[in-house]
């Protein structure tokens, strides 16, 4: 399993709920879930010095499907409409 740990400042909620959404059936078919999701209010320690909101675990089967999916036209369809426009910062924590 290949997994993601991503932190986020999500600035507007419901552009990103479209987002997800709109990432859904494509997340499936390569096999990607989200095994954590966090809404966090307190970030006690934080390297990138940018603000945190939320936090998640994306998992996929192998490195090669979740490059798949990231590179994928659909995906970067719904991520320039959804997801640039609701998410201020983005720290890759692993």
């Amino acid at each position: 399993m290949f997994e993601h740990c991503v932190g986020l400042f999500v600035s507007d909620n419901a552009l990103y709920q479209q987002y997800r959404d709109g990432i859904s059936a494509l997340l499936k078919e390569y096999g990607g879930f989200f095994r954590y999701d966090f809404k966090v209010s307190d970030t006690l320690m934080n390297e990138s010095g940018t603000p945190i909101n939320r936090v998640f675990v994306l998992a996929f089967p192998s490195e090669d499907r979740s490059n798949d999916f990231f590179s994928h036209d659909d995906y970067e369809k719904v991520r320039a409409k959804f997801f640039d426009a609701s998410v201020k910062h983005v720290t890759l924590i692993s």
